[in-house]
């Protein structure tokens, strides 16, 4: 074969080579037919599947796609191409997300809501579905541990090894959190990745600085303002006020004081009801996307740090409880956001002096109370006589509250390292939360930088399986 003869064969195989790319053709392997009732998407390191996102995916789809094609090649060896479903349809896909092949399935994405999904076979179509962004990355997790991948912590998982993958067609399988939101306040699990992996939603603050969780990995809740947390302190700050407006602070022992982290507000103050308002509504218009904002005492040392004026204690007295006040309050705010901000909660505490719930007015329909648990960490909070306190506050507020989150503690903080024999507890203590009507779960643990404590990891995995 002459020189010139060479060049232009190597030449029309490139342009051949280069159409099949750019028209979106793939090798077919030839791949024998798996038993009735069961497919083949990888045989012998070889698959006829290719994965399928929207043509106008989100951030959030790609992503969930991205990490299924990563993952099957880490199981498999074998790479699975990611097309748009603009391409021809095929027999043969995996597809993520919302795609324009519904048209042969039905995904229900109102029972599903957000952070729910399914995974189904039409035909012989693999299709992986969440209701929203989030829902469709649990989707492919789940969809890979079925498979045996595991994601313990970050940097630490479990990926099988298996040139042939041999599924079952199934049933549709359907799969939602039991609670809305979930939070570790772990060390371990402030990675938004393996966050995500774990289905946790939770930020511990808002902002840019915050720990969000960015929108390639399906965004998730987080509060408007400087901290999800103990904000009377920055809702009406004393440095700011209190010179002038003592009034505005807790009376104790007859005399206003401010005091860092001895001090609450005077919640029957007119004024400071109409600053908290305002400071609600402008944070919330900087933070657009939050759906939470905290209106909550300051975290004292002193339990007794709330006001005792005499309009105070009137009310706590009708209430016959110190949260009478501060539900009032509260209350009164999520009123007067809620036509502007009509699918924002306001989130409260009820810890130390506010942790029984008032007698008289019930919390509205736009408030969370998040209830602080504490007691025995032993024992399950539901048969034990040690935590009979607390066990009877979370009852008594499911009964007047929709919307309950809890503010659980599952580590020892005076020794990190010593050894913590609550593993046992874990999960008859979210049965129980569950079970009166919880909607969201926030696990306060090794949080501090550097310190992981006793099975730090293997906690916060348990937690977030038990979420």
């Amino acid at each position: 074969m002459g020189l010139s003869k060479k060049v232009f064969m190597i030449a029309f195989g490139s342009f051949v080579m280069l159409m099949c790319t750019l028209s979106g053709c793939t090798r077919t392997y030839d791949i024998p037919d798996a038993p009735d009732g069961r497919v083949y998407l990888v045989y012998e390191g070889k698959s006829n599947y290719r994965i399928v996102v929207g043509e106008k995916a989100s951030k959030a789809e790609r992503h969930a796609a991205e990490e299924l094609k990563k993952y099957l090649k880490k199981i498999t060896g074998f790479s699975i191409s990611i097309v748009k479903d603009s391409k021809k349809e095929a027999d043969l896909e995996i597809v993520v997300g919302r795609t324009n092949r519904e048209k042969d399935y039905e995904v229900d994405r109102d029972s599903l809501g957000e952070e729910g999904f399914t995974i189904l076979w039409s035909n012989k179509k693999l299709v992986i579905a969440g209701g929203g962004d989030r829902g469709t990355i649990y989707g492919v997790y789940d969809f890979l541990e079925s498979l045996g991948c595991r994601f313990f912590a970050e940097g630490v998982e479990k990926v099988p090894s298996n040139k042939t993958l041999e599924l079952q067609l199934h049933e549709p399988k359907t799969d939602k959190p039991a609670f809305e939101y979930r939070d570790l306040f772990w060390t371990n699990t402030y990675d938004p990745v393996l966050s995500t992996k774990l289905r946790l939603n939770g930020c511990l603050k808002s902002g840019e600085n915050g720990r969000t969780i960015p929108k390639n990995l399906g965004s998730g809740i987080f509060y408007a303002g400087p901290h999800f947390v103990h904000t009377f302190e920055h809702l009406v700050p004393a440095s700011v006020y209190f010179d002038e407006h003592p009034e505005y602070f807790s009376e104790i022992n007859g005399e206003r004081t401010a005091k860092h982290l001895y001090s609450q507000l005077c919640l029957t103050n007119p004024d400071v009801l109409k600053i908290c308002i305002d400071k609600v509504k402008e944070w919330l218009r900087e933070n657009p996307e939050a759906k939470i904002v905290s209106v909550s005492q300051n975290d004292s040392f002193v339990i007794e740090s709330y006001c005792t004026c005499s309009e105070c204690k009137k009310v706590d007295r009708e209430e016959r409880s110190k949260s009478g006040t501060l539900i009032r309050f509260v209350n009164k705010i999520a009123e007067a956001i809620k036509d502007e901000f009509p699918d924002v909660y306001v989130d409260t505490l009820a810890y130390q002096y506010s942790i029984e719930p008032p007698r008289v007015t019930k919390p509205l329909d736009n408030v969370i109370v998040r209830v602080c648990t504490g007691g025995c960490s032993a024992h399950p909070i539901g048969n034990c006589p040690n935590n009979s306190g607390i066990k009877g506050c979370i009852e008594r507020w499911a009964k007047i509250s929709n919307r309950i989150y809890i503010w659980d503690y599952t580590t020892n903080f005076a020794q990190y390292l010593c050894p913590f024999p609550n593993l046992d507890t874990l999960q008859p203590n979210m049965q129980f939360f569950y079970e009166n009507n919880v909607k969201g779960v926030f696990e306060l643990g090794n949080y501090q930088e550097g310190l992981i404590g006793e099975f730090g990891e293997l906690r916060s995995y348990i937690l977030a399986k038990l979420l």
